[in-house]
């Protein structure tokens, strides 16, 4: 039986504006499942939802098999992490990790060994005596993390816990936080809107949008076979690329037309028949041809405008314009780097796609993910 079980979970305020519909999820024991989309996609309620912080419309919430729509939190053996530490300021850090298990009506030598225990996993031994204006962002989240740590709770739940830190700091803890649940083996669920946080954490993700699920799985199948045009712009950094056409199948020819660019994909799996369509490619599999690859250079897939190239260190980004659309492709190869690098705005720029890495949506609807078939 799963760990936390959510079934056809609706949430609608004022009996007009519906912020959640038709929500399923399962999380397995000891499992990282991460809730990621846009601002207002209903995230954020979701987690108040599953803590009982907000009450549901329809629906229901099981915790280790027991229905929780009616119980109040405290009774729902949860921890719960805030985006903004929520410790208090009077206190120290010892005394803000016990208030809970005081209130709890622990033993004395039964919350210092919980503190204890706490403060090691978390490197803040040295920090018991401060209060909380006496530390910086991470040490104050690692407080907040070690509040919820020490009432050995059944599930996690971290709502953004993150946001706050600066990006050298929000990596670190990432790594941590990664680690310390591992550790422990206890069921977590993690809003974000950051998807590299959501794809560096979760045994699984559960991509939001309006309030619905759009996709839930392990991060690479996410990534690389996203349902709808949604999942597949929103997993990945940069975005993956789209392009709005038609396929054109006949005399044992697959040609791909979008605005002035002509594509030939008789070489690539395709949908099965002629049809309007969304064709999505990864950053990473656009190649710059060289003159020592097996391409033959009359057959350049595309010709784009270079609008500024962006190094990144260990790979470069170039930003080009093709088919009233912008793009973007990745490389890490240095040969093809040195092109990319050299190549100035206004310049045409050859590129070719790799034929196994072709994402087919429809063009009208949801978007959603086309058949395709063999070459």
């Amino acid at each position: 039986m799963a760990h936390l079980q959510i079934r056809d979970l609706h949430k609608v305020y004022g009996g007009k504006v519906e912020v959640l519909r038709d929500v399923n999820i399962e999380a397995q024991k000891g499992e990282f499942v991460v809730l990621v989309g846009p601002s207002g996609c209903g995230k954020s309620t979701l987690l108040r939802l599953i803590a009982g912080l907000e009450d549901i419309t329809g629906g229901e919430i099981f915790i280790e098999g027991k229905k929780v729509n009616d119980l109040p939190p405290a009774e729902r053996d949860i921890a719960m992490v805030f985006q903004d530490y929520a410790l208090y300021p009077h206190m120290s850090v010892r005394e803000n990790l016990a208030f809970g298990l005081r209130i709890k009506k622990f033993s004395d030598d039964e919350i210092s060994s919980r503190i204890a225990e706490a403060s090691r996993m978390l490197n803040i031994e040295r920090l018991l005596e401060r209060r909380p204006a006496q530390l910086s962002g991470g040490q104050r989240q690692r407080v907040a993390i070690g509040r919820a740590i020490v009432r050995h709770p059944a599930m996690f739940l971290f709502d953004e816990p993150l946001s706050n830190l600066d990006a050298k700091l929000r990596a670190q803890t990432r790594i941590e936080i990664a680690a310390l649940q591992r550790k422990l083996g206890t069921t977590a669920v993690y809003v974000t809107h950051d998807q590299v946080e959501a794809m560096t954490l979760g045994h699984r993700i559960v991509v939001l949008n309006k309030g619905k699920v759009q996709q839930c799985g392990a991060p690479l199948d996410l990534y690389n076979t996203p349902v709808n045009t949604f999942v597949a712009g929103f997993i990945g950094n940069p975005s993956m690329n789209f392009f709005r056409g038609k396929l054109e199948i006949a005399d044992g020819k697959k040609i791909f037309r979008c605005a002035d660019a002509i594509m030939d994909f008789t070489d690539a799996s395709t949908p099965q028949n002629s049809c309007e369509c969304i064709l999505g490619v990864r950053p990473e599999a656009f190649r710059v041809p060289l003159p020592s690859d097996e391409l033959n250079h009359s057959k350049v897939d595309l010709r784009a405008q270079v609008v500024i190239a962006e190094p990144h260190g260990h790979e470069t980004h170039l930003v080009a314009s093709v088919a009233e659309a912008q793009i973007i492709v990745r490389s890490a190869n240095p040969k093809r780097v040195a092109v990319m690098e050299k190549a100035i705005a206004g310049d045409m720029i050859e590129l070719n796609i790799d034929r196994t890495a072709l994402h087919w949506f429809e063009a009208t609807g949801d978007e959603c993910r086309l058949p395709t078939v063999s070459v």
